[in-house]
């Protein structure tokens, strides 16, 4: 998470979201190279959640700094 932190502050980008992976992106170029950055928030993660009940599931695993953001205090 620091890292990503990190890297948004560093780079200021422009983030987007994609309907067909339900993640938010973006890119940017380091040493004549570009990178492509696909990351989960709590919003899209709330999306997935949604749409996985929908299916019926009832459990799923995610890591805690993934989803600490939909977990009540």
């Amino acid at each position: 998470p620091g890292e990503f932190q990190q890297l948004l502050a560093e780079r200021a980008p422009s983030i987007f979201y994609s309907s067909e992976l339900g993640a938010k992106y973006f890119t940017y170029t380091r040493s004549g190279q570009t990178h492509f950055v696909l990351f989960d928030d709590a919003d899209t993660l709330a999306a997935k959640l949604a749409q996985l009940t929908g299916c019926g599931v009832q459990t799923v695993f995610a890591l805690y700094p993934d989803a600490a953001g939909l977990i009540p205090s």
